[in-house]
């Protein structure tokens, strides 16, 4: 039985629509009968209606609200509002919240026979789409979890497969690959999902097949019973495919096809098939559909592809761009000339980007902040669709990095002088590493580790040495008691005083001044 809220200001109505509407009929049953909307609101989580039938005008809260609040909660509960008169205005309110139907006042009850069935409609078509999308998200979810190997018991996914009646016999993997920006938000990428499932749904609406969104720049499709002439019959479709997605999405794309599988606990294997394939369309531009073949590696590739690796990594912290850029440009070369894997070529590129990254580490900077990328650099490496888009994006890295820590080492110089000036005008103020680091504006710590990699000494022992060195000669050199000389220095008092110049030469300052006479 459908539940059903009925709302009016007037008795005469509420008992109306009580009493000659048989509500059975329509197989509904009334749970609660308010006289304002604000009871309405109030009643709607004990009631749980499925239809309310509203006044649109009643004291506190007005029909209109009572189907705002229901669209803008997302709550499957259908309305009928009632009015005693005609206005266009309100009507068109209606219309904005999804009310199911319009009705005037005066001879309603056929107007809300027919809106009652409208709503019950739209209740069924709801519900079965919802039953939908919770076995496609089932389905997605159990698939998924097969491919990344996080469900791996073969009978445990056979049990799951027949629960869920999925049956994958003969079938073929095939991995979309797009290239979506960086910087895409959350919401606009869930619309480009969205629009690529319904459109992956209708080009392959022929066929049996499983559609799963890997990630944002990737879809699954499995295509399920596929006969032994499947390579043209799938070509054709991804013909298609591609030219929609890049003339009316303009997203480039590139397909990964596995070869045909017939177990379902080789799905994982056979997506990782395919997306390895997509490597023939990383490394050349035409190469837009790629069927999988096997990856022979060669020794003397890996061995040369290793050396100039070593001398890109050794030439960033150096400073080096010309010799880091040609170096680079050398092993991309070797890696198209021998049909290195993308994800081979993608993994050189993140071990170069983690260098300039630790690299600029030691300047308290990071990669995405020097080259501008917000998302993380290396899932930016390994979003690269194509071997261009790949050098232009490693290019940049390299590049920026080394001027970027070139500018510090010239910086750093700086600081350290700057450093051990101040350091000489202010040690006698009894001054600490934290009023330093304020002075130049940068980190206790990093101008700590600076300091010291470029002298050999910390900033403390440089300041107690310069004290040391003006007690020793405000002690021999002049007539200044041993309380003067504490005071001019900026200790505290006396003892303090004492105590450091004895633990720094083994000698109380009394008896090195006797001593100097």
């Amino acid at each position: 039985m459908y539940r059903v809220i009925i709302a009016d200001d007037e008795p005469l109505v509420r008992t109306s629509l009580q009493v000659l509407i048989n509500w059975s009929d329509f197989d509904c049953e009334i749970v609660y009968v308010a006289s304002d909307g604000k009871d309405v609101m109030d009643h709607l989580d004990s009631c749980k209606p499925d239809i309310i039938v509203t006044d649109i005008k009643m004291p506190n809260c007005s029909g209109i609200d009572i189907a705002k609040y229901i669209k803008d909660n997302k709550l499957m509960i259908k309305v009928i509002i009632l009015t005693g008169y005609a206005d266009f205005s309100y009507a068109q309110q209606s219309v904005k919240y999804d009310v199911v139907d319009y009705i005037t006042k005066t001879g309603a009850f056929d107007g809300i026979e027919l809106a009652i069935q409208k709503a019950k409609d739209q209740l069924v078509k709801e519900n079965s789409m919802l039953l939908y999308d919770s076995k496609t998200a089932m389905e997605e979810n159990f698939l998924k979890s097969v491919i990344d190997g996080s469900l791996s018991n073969i009978p445990e996914i056979e049990d799951k497969a027949k629960l869920l009646k999925i049956n994958l016999k003969s079938f073929v993997v095939m991995v979309f690959h797009f290239s979506f920006q960086d910087n895409i938000d959350n919401n606009k990428n869930y619309k480009i999902n969205n629009s690529l499932s319904r459109f992956f749904q209708m080009s392959f609406k022929e066929l049996d097949k499983k559609i799963i969104p890997i990630r944002k720049s990737i879809f699954c499709i499995v295509l399920n019973n596929v006969d032994a002439n499947y390579h043209t019959s799938i070509e054709k479709y991804c013909i298609n495919i591609l030219d929609m997605i890049e003339n009316f999405m303009n997203l480039k794309v590139v397909v990964g096809i596995s070869e045909k599988t017939d177990e379902l606990f080789n799905l994982k294997k056979a997506y990782h098939h395919a997306f390895s394939s997509l490597n023939k369309g990383f490394l050349h531009i035409e190469n837009k559909i790629n069927y999988y073949t096997p990856e022979i590696l060669d020794d003397k590739c890996v061995k040369e592809t290793n050396a100039l690796l070593e001398e890109i990594n050794h030439c960033i912290p150096k400073g080096k761009v010309a010799e880091s850029l040609n170096a680079f440009r050398k092993m991309i070369s070797l890696q198209k000339e021998n049909n290195t894997s993308a994800k081979i070529i993608k993994n050189c590129g993140v071990m170069i980007a983690n260098k300039c990254d630790s690299s600029l580490g030691e300047f308290e900077l990071s990669l995405s902040t020097v080259i501008g990328i917000d998302s993380d650099v290396e899932q930016a490496i390994y979003n690269c669709i194509q071997v261009t888009d790949y050098s232009k994006l490693m290019e940049k890295i390299i590049k920026k990095s080394i001027e970027t820590i070139n500018q510090y080492v010239q910086k750093k110089s700086i600081i350290i002088f700057d450093c051990q000036r101040y350091i000489d005008c202010n040690f006698k103020k009894n001054i600490m590493v934290a009023d330093i680091a304020k002075k130049f504006s940068i980190s206790a710590s990093y101008l700590s580790r600076l300091f010291k990699e470029e002298t050999g000494n910390t900033i403390i022992a440089t300041i107690n040495e310069k004290r040391i060195a003006e007690a020793k000669k405000l002690l021999s050199d002049t007539d200044m008691m041993v309380y003067e000389v504490a005071d001019e220095l900026g200790f505290e008092n006396t003892t303090y005083f004492s105590h450091f110049f004895k633990k720094h030469t083994n000698m109380s300052p009394k008896d090195f001044k006797e001593q100097s006479i």
